[in-house]
């Protein structure tokens, strides 16, 4: 067990709170049998990739060549809003190094607990199987271009950025010819499992050695504690009768805890939550409004500005493509941040964050025993390495101690990394380096990533500097002081930032001519 920090939070104080509002799956659903909402029991959730979504021209390319699963992949699990916009100042940084795909669940969603859960298990192994099939195919036959397209859903920008496209495509290109502006946009529907099929676009890397493709899970907040649930599922021992042998298909490599919510039931959100939920309707905004300084921070709305006033930018921001990538995605926040109705905000705490808090306390406990006796885990069949992610200033859940405690529990394989300044909700924003933690964690990411960059020595500006393959921020990153820690100055010098206008350049953004699987 390694722990990076610069200070260490004392043992929050609120025992008092600890099970107040801990209730089983069970319970929660008898508290929820006379509610009269049509949504209850509708799953609405897919994987979503955000770079396809937002045209990031490096994962285009890989999906369009079909080569999207030559890379691990990587599973981002959101925190209980369900979006994949906590962390999006880190995936093209990430995407160096995995195919990411992220939970993302509406807010029309009403799974349990266990729904979500048996989901990313059903989502794995159909990746798992498809990626092996289509690897056998690959030996015996060249991949077509038609194969290379799925037939589902496009991204939910297309119909965002519509309008912007055509007419900035008609100023920047006038022979259009492979990049046309139609995309036929299917909504969403509601289902009693995810939109996991239909996977065609590639197939296993040869690197794997056959073997099916390397899987790392990533949890946030709430989603700590179901990837946690989900990781502790798929390595328990196949010859335990309560095993399911179809998780040996599932080749799970390491997992990456932010902010894990295992200790909601110690958490201000605990006790302060479930009162907001239970206000009066004509009351309930004023109460979000009163929970929100728990998530925040004093440095982002300062680190916001200097980004904007082109002061500098995210270490992770360092080439004109990122830039327009985040430019792109800022345009859209009034369209993908939605208001938490207060029916799901009370059944997120209930069945997502106080069962799976429950159900974790029993298996963590049971962990510990199994460490304190010097026994063996008598269900793993080989350890699972983890690597935890702590805000310094998190004053949703005491998360620097659950840190600590998860660390002796799945000592010696776990590393702990504290991010100095941040609150729950900026936790993976600027000064999180995640590729460069989970580089010096999992050794074998190293390894595959100079693999990569031996066999794309033509390979643009913007891919080699992905390729570059760091182990900590960059030190300029590293060296700053206040708001400018994980920042560093424009990569051109200007001290105005990339145009708009620029964003949906073809030079910056490339539509996909497929359309994405999930």
């Amino acid at each position: 067990m390694a722990i990076e920090t610069n200070s260490i939070l004392s043992e929050s104080d609120s025992q008092q709170q600890q099970n107040q509002f801990l209730i089983t799956e069970e319970e929660s659903k008898q508290s929820y049998a006379s509610d009269s909402d049509p949504q209850k029991g509708n799953m609405d959730i897919r994987f979503a990739s955000p770079l396809l979504e937002f045209g990031y021209p490096p994962a285009v390319e890989d999906f369009e060549q079909g080569k999207t699963t030559e890379k691990p992949l990587l599973l981002y699990v959101p925190g209980f809003d369900g979006t994949y916009l906590s962390a999006f100042f880190q995936y093209p940084e990430l995407h160096s190094l995995f195919e990411i795909r992220c939970l993302v669940s509406s807010m029309d969603d009403r799974s349990t607990f266990n729904d979500l859960k048996q989901t990313i298990v059903e989502f794995l192994k159909s990746d798992s199987t498809n990626s092996d099939s289509h690897s056998q195919e690959q030996e015996h036959a060249p991949q077509s271009p038609e194969h290379q397209q799925a037939s589902t859903s496009s991204s939910p920008s297309t119909n965002i950025f519509s309008s912007f496209l055509k007419r900035n495509n008609n100023n920047n290109d006038n022979n259009n010819n492979n990049n046309n502006g139609n995309s036929n946009h299917a909504p969403k529907q509601k289902t009693s499992r995810s939109k996991n099929t239909g996977r065609t676009a590639s197939s296993t890397s040869h690197n794997h050695q056959g073997s099916q493709r390397p899987v790392y899970l990533a949890g946030e907040s709430f989603g700590g504690i179901l990837a946690l649930e989900v990781a502790l599922a798929l390595t328990e021992d196949s010859s335990s009768s309560s095993s399911n042998n179809s998780h040996n298909n599932i080749n799970l490599q390491g997992l990456v805890l932010v902010n894990a919510a295992t200790c909601f039931d110690r958490s201000r959100l605990a006790a302060e939550g479930p009162p907001v939920g239970e206000l009066p309707p004509m009351l309930y905004f004023f109460g979000i409004l009163k929970l929100l300084p728990m998530f925040l921070d004093k440095i982002s709305l300062p680190q916001f500005l200097a980004i904007i006033q082109g002061k500098a930018l995210p270490s992770l921001i360092d080439n004109p493509m990122r830039e327009a990538y985040m430019g792109r995605l800022a345009f859209a926040l009034p369209f993908l941040l939605k208001f938490m109705p207060q029916d799901t905000f009370l059944w997120r705490l209930e069945q997502w964050l106080s069962v799976g808090c429950k159900r974790m306390e029993t298996q963590l406990a049971a962990l510990q025993q199994q460490q304190q006796q010097q026994q063996q885990p008598k269900k793993r069949q080989k350890p699972l390495r983890t690597l935890i992610v702590a805000g310094e200033n998190d004053l949703t859940l005491p998360s620097i101690a659950e840190a600590e405690r998860l660390a002796q529990i799945f000592s010696p394989n776990c590393h702990v990394h504290v991010v100095q300044q941040v609150g729950h909700a900026n936790t993976c924003g600027t000064c999180l380096d995640l590729a460069a933690e989970m580089r010096s964690h999992f050794a074998e990411l190293q390894e595959q990533q100079q693999q990569q960059g031996s066999a794309k020595n033509n390979s643009n500006g913007t891919e080699k500097e992905a390729l570059m393959g760091r182990t900590q921020m960059k030190q300029v990153a590293r060296e700053g002081e206040g708001i400018y820690f994980g920042m560093e100055p424009r990569y051109d010098g200007k001290a105005i930032g990339l145009s708009p206008l620029s964003y949906w350049s073809r030079e910056y953004y490339r539509k996909m001519e497929g359309q994405d699987p999930r």
